[in-house]
């Protein structure tokens, strides 16, 4: 197979060290957390929640919010957490990285010079990470995109199969994992946005390192999209790299398993949402100013002759109120 003859790639868009310490500090800080506590970061714990309409309902006009509360509470909001803050940072960089990648090298463009790469991607993952940290679902698809889709270029350096195998396994892998982390079921929702989570955090600390030591099978590791064979493909550095992906890949799932194990979920989320259910199964009378009634027997809910027939006291009687006729 022919070799890359391109000069289109990671490397050359980051020419000098300190775009790299740039591009990669972030980064490799950002991973580290993915890798190691992901969704437990976004799922349990670090995010805040809109309380149930339920659990307001019952509130006085004394309590009811001013419009500032009002503001803070639907805008400000952060229900992807700190692990939807890490996983929209690294999609925007990501994602940026690809298309600034892609482009020239299938399309003949010019490519980004250094100083606009280093603006585009800073703009990207200020807007990805604003999203994901407000909205729960944005975090949740950034998380499978990002996560399924660098999983799957990470088998491909390490299997290393043709190119058509390699796109069409991303393809699969973006789309699939994407949908799994979606998916509203909170017992496996966890287990996928992990492996998408920690699979993002490892090539993440992976992809950095390789940046930084000059390593290109790692470095330019997006070229195995578009081109058959690359420099320094299948050596024993490449190998190592790999080796250490996994470990990352295994050893994060691992720790952030355990972190839910111990630490459970949002217990601020659990007790509005148990408010909330005892509030609105009180036993409600419409005809008495407080949320109870009294309970009733069996008789006088289907044989009684009803509210209106009961005796009523006057608890604040008037002068009229008090007059009693003359017997």
């Amino acid at each position: 197979m022919a070799l890359n003859t391109t000069d289109y790639s990671l490397t050359t868009l980051l020419e000098s060290t300190p775009y790299r310490l740039a591009y990669s500090l972030p980064l490799i800080l950002v991973s580290f957390v993915l890798t190691f506590a992901g969704a437990f970061l976004t799922l349990d714990r670090t995010r805040t929640f809109a309380p149930r309409i339920t659990s307001t309902a019952v509130s006085t006009r004394s309590h009811a919010p001013n419009r500032v509360q009002i503001f803070m509470r639907r805008f400000l909001l952060l229900e992807g957490g700190l692990g939807g803050l890490a996983s929209g940072y690294a999609f925007g960089v990501y994602f940026v990285t690809f298309l600034s990648l892609v482009v020239p090298n299938e399309r003949g463009t010019p490519q980004l010079s250094s100083k606009a790469f280093l603006a585009v991607w800073v703009l990207a993952a200020i807007i990805c990470t604003l999203l994901a940290g407000r909205w729960k679902y944005a975090a949740l698809f950034f998380t499978g995109v990002s996560g399924y889709t660098l999983l799957a270029l990470a088998i491909c350096v390490i299997v290393h199969p043709s190119l058509i195998t390699r796109v069409a396994l991303v393809s699969v892998f973006l789309l699939v994992g994407t949908v799994l982390c979606l998916l509203p079921l909170a017992r496996y929702q966890h287990l996928f946005v992990r492996i998408g989570a920690s699979a993002s955090g490892a090539f993440g600390v992976v992809t950095c390192i390789s940046l930084l030591v000059g390593i290109s099978a790692w470095g330019n590791v997006w070229e195995r999209l578009w081109v058959s064979d690359g420099a320094g493909w299948g050596t024993n550095a490449e190998k190592g790299l790999s080796a250490a992906y996994c470990l990352l890949l295994l050893s994060g799932t691992a720790c952030d398993w355990f972190l839910r194990y111990k630490l459970g979920e949002n217990p601020d989320e659990k007790w509005d949402n148990y408010l909330a259910e005892y509030t609105t199964s009180l036993p409600n009378s419409a005809d008495r100013a407080g949320t109870f009634a009294p309970l009733t027997s069996f008789w006088s809910r289907h044989f009684g002759l009803g509210d209106a027939h009961l005796p009523t006291e006057i608890i604040y009687p008037v002068d009229v109120d008090l007059k009693q006729s003359i017997p």
